[in-house]
């Protein structure tokens, strides 16, 4: 889940955007990879979720319930699997090399 905004800055007559991905604990495989995981929202759900109405506060403890169970679902559904270390670093991995994504065994595999 995420939040889209479109704003101006002091006076600017340019909008800008900006875009907020929800993150909450960690659960199941991904809580194994990482303390943080995205706010899942699955098909069935977008329609609430991107209702482009204003929550009452009444409404907002319904959507929070509803994104609590997405992601609990999703989480549940997720497998993790050992890949290269050569993920780990940004300043010279190939973006484009689909070998970073195969599986590894565990302690080889290292590229």
């Amino acid at each position: 889940a995420g939040l889209l905004a479109f704003h101006r800055q002091d006076g600017d007559e340019q909008w800008r955007t900006t875009f907020t991905i929800i993150t909450r604990t960690g659960e199941d495989a991904a809580g194994e990879v990482h303390d943080r995981m995205p706010v899942f929202v699955t098909p069935a759900s977008w329609s609430t979720w991107l209702a482009p109405e204003k929550l009452e506060k009444d409404q907002v403890g319904d959507v929070l319930d509803l994104l609590d169970v997405e992601s609990r679902a999703v989480a549940s559904t997720l497998r993790t699997r050992p890949v290269s270390r050569a993920v780990n670093n940004v300043r010279t991995l190939d973006r484009r090399d689909a070998g970073l994504i195969e599986a590894v065994t565990r302690g080889g595999g290292d590229r």
